[in-house]
């Protein structure tokens, strides 16, 4: 993802929009995945902070089973979780 404008919404592909980010770097942001967002915030916490490090995307859930979707999902980001 590349925000071009000065703030932007981070999408959660589960939950739809989750956050603000600060997008003025644009492409030098470090790219932050999160593969299993349920388990690491059910809901009761806030992914402001990790987006304020980078452009981040969150999966609501992954598979265990499917690595071609993990692969894809991670991508060439230099911050997975």
């Amino acid at each position: 993802m590349v925000f071009r404008e000065k703030r932007a919404d981070f999408f959660c592909p589960a939950r739809g929009i989750c956050g603000m980010m600060d997008a003025e770097k644009g492409d030098d942001r470090m790219k932050i995945v999160i593969l299993d967002g349920y388990t690491e915030n059910p809901g009761d916490l806030s992914w402001d902070a990790l987006a304020a490090l980078g452009d981040l995307t969150v999966y609501d859930r992954s598979s265990l089973t499917d690595e071609q979707e993990a692969i894809d999902r991670i991508g060439d980001a230099e911050v997975v979780i």
